[in-house]
């Protein structure tokens, strides 16, 4: 190609020669016009090596940035390189008080790992669109992410898990929380639904299926109309009678009925039924095989030889006869005239309490196994009351010390006679509710 002096040279095209320039981006001249094409390391990448005529397309190049360099690449070498760990790491220790990764453009196509406590991680305002970053959360605990949008709208890191943060279109955005997540189905649109463990399960597999209902006999002679819900109730002596389902439920010992002799049902064999009888007038249940009436207080009639307890049949009270000394006079026990309560001590132990009873008087027959010791105390106001002592010998050969606050009659302790066979009547008095006590011999 040639010339004239002075004049512009022509500028090259496809079909003239002439001058030409470097575009700086893709060729770049040295200071000595030394012409060479940009990234020639890009033979070390993979795929572009191997690229001959009819390659991959112009659409299939992508630029890759490696410390500050820019490379030709083919995206499928892209992915792979994204996928490898990043070239130069550093790590994170959070502890009490700092408890904050921050992810600085100094991290861009490095990985950081984050140990220690548990804390946040976040991004400042040095890094640009192209960061990325590989982060690695080894503090055992969840890192919350804070200006960080993960998939699926995750917003933590899990423990012992890592992920990508990379910034496109000036957001900073993270591949954790990528799990499939489905919307709940509507009426109208598909979507995820869970059983509710009641009607529907799942077993470990995750196969649906229906829970198992549980069914309940009807009472002998109930036939349902499923349409309306009415069951027919038919008996031998009664006339066909309608219910509910919700009546014939409510035969149950968790909610108390009520019905007439004529309308109630008879339920089937085994069953327990309780419930109220207006007919009767009284409770009444279903053993498993007949009804059982309730005894009333109206069936527990006072006499004047009876008390009404224990059991009886059908649940009607069994009379209970009066022991000697107790009488009953509409509906009130008392003792019969003139009859002393007598308490019975066969052996006498060293020692004996008498005591005054409320009201009355009362005895004591104590028989001496022992060297015994008595004392003496109760009694009412205005009541002149009496307790009579026997104190029997029994085998012989016993001490006995009588009541030390009793004034006897003498003003002498009298002496008891503890010989094999003996017998001694001592009576104790008092008529001020125990402020004095006289003792007779």
């Amino acid at each position: 190609m040639s010339y004239r002096p002075n004049l512009p040279a022509p500028i090259a095209t496809t079909t003239q020669p002439g001058v030409i320039k470097a575009d700086g981006t893709t060729i770049t001249v040295a200071a000595d016009a030394t012409a060479s094409v940009v990234g020639t390391a890009i033979t070390a990448l993979t795929d572009i090596s191997s690229t001959t005529l009819g390659g991959p397309a112009l659409s299939d190049i992508d630029t890759l940035n490696r410390a500050g360099t820019d490379y030709k690449v083919t995206l499928s070498a892209r992915s792979a390189l994204f996928r490898k760990n990043p070239a130069g790491s550093r790590t994170i220790n959070l502890v009490s008080g700092s408890t904050s990764a921050i992810l600085t453009s100094t991290d861009n196509d490095k990985q950081v790992v984050v140990t220690g406590a548990a804390g946040t991680l976040s991004a400042d305002g040095t890094i640009t669109d192209g960061f990325r970053c590989l982060v690695i959360n080894k503090t055992g605990s969840a890192l919350t992410l804070s200006g960080i949008a993960g998939l699926g709208g995750a917003t933590s890191l899990a423990a012992s898990s890592s992920s990508q943060v990379y910034m496109a279109a000036s957001n900073i955005e993270a591949t954790t929380g990528g799990a499939y997540a489905l919307s709940p189905a509507t009426t109208g649109t598909l979507g995820g639904v869970k059983p509710d463990g009641t009607s529907l399960s799942t077993t470990a597999d995750g196969t649906l299926s229906v829970v198992t209902i549980t069914t309940h006999t009807l009472p002998a002679g109930v036939t349902v109309n499923s349409a309306d819900e009415i069951a027919t109730y038919s008996s031998a002596t009664s006339s066909d009678v309608k219910y509910s389902l919700a009546q014939i439920g409510n035969y149950s010992l968790t909610n108390i009925q009520s019905w007439t002799t004529a309308a109630r049902l008879t339920p089937a064999a085994g069953q327990y039924v309780l419930g109220y009888n207006s007919t009767a007038g009284r409770f009444e249940f279903w053993n498993g095989t007949a009804w059982n009436q309730h005894v009333r207080v109206s069936d527990m009639a006072a006499t004047s030889t009876q008390l009404f307890g224990g059991s009886g049949t059908n649940g009607v009270a069994a009379a209970v006869s009066l022991g000697a000394g107790l009488q009953l006079s509409n509906g009130t026990l008392t003792t019969t005239a003139g009859a002393v309560p007598v308490l019975v001590s066969p052996t006498s132990g060293s020692t004996q309490a008498l005591q005054f009873p409320p009201t009355g008087s009362r005895a004591y027959d104590v028989t001496l196994t022992a060297n015994c010791s008595f004392s003496i105390s109760g009694g009412a106001s205005g009541e002149l009351q009496t307790v009579t002592l026997i104190i029997r010998g029994g085998s012989g050969g016993f001490s006995v010390s009588l009541p030390t606050n009793v004034k006897w009659k003498g003003g002498a302790v009298p002496t008891i006679d503890t010989s094999s066979g003996s017998i001694n009547l001592i009576r104790l008095q008092t008529s001020d509710a125990g402020t004095t006590y006289a003792g007779n011999f």
